[in-house]
């Protein structure tokens, strides 16, 4: 690590402005919130005074501050990143994730932390390559009914819906 970055502190909160050091701002407009725990992260990538930053996310610090400071943030799946020396706020939500400017420049740094270290017994190494359910087994993706009770876009639940009827189509022929 080069640095560190300003972030709300114990990582409690979703705006970026309560930190021992001041507010962090947002680099695109002094005027809004950089949003999130890890808007010292997503605030310095979109500066540009870092290729890529780590962050924390239990509920969004990942994945806000990446939206409203115009980076890209990944929140990783439990389990594939170690949190070895993070406090945990929500254990199984805790995840240690990372921002950069571009979708690769991500993927190259989840590549690097992914896997276990040794420190954390809840990680595993695992691959899950989609070659494993070409032809071999067939793959049951369950959607819940609850999903379309009503205030979903009529867009959205067209498109849903369209795509759902496919897919069946698709497994009846198999």
């Amino acid at each position: 690590m080069l640095r560190k970055t300003n972030c709300d502190a114990w990582a409690h909160g979703g705006s970026g402005e309560n930190s021992d050091f001041g507010p962090t701002l947002n680099s695109w407009n002094k005027k809004y919130v950089p949003g999130g725990s890890s808007s010292g992260s997503a605030t310095s990538v979109a500066a540009g005074l870092s290729l890529v930053a780590t962050g924390t996310d239990t509920g969004g610090s990942i994945r806000q501050p990446a939206n409203f400071c115009g980076v890209v943030g990944l929140k990783p799946t439990y389990g594939a990143v170690s949190r070895y020396g993070v406090i945990a706020m929500a254990s199984s939500l805790d995840t240690v994730g990372c921002f950069g400017h571009t979708v690769e420049d991500v993927e190259t740094m989840f590549n690097v932390t992914k896997g276990e270290d040794g420190l954390d017994a809840t990680v595993k190494n695992f691959q899950f390559p989609i070659s494993n359910f070409q032809s071999k087994r067939k793959l049951r993706i369950g959607i819940p009914k609850e999903y379309f009770n009503g205030g979903i876009d009529k867009e959205v639940e067209s498109q849903s819906s369209k795509q759902l009827r496919r897919t069946k189509n698709k497994e009846s022929k198999l």
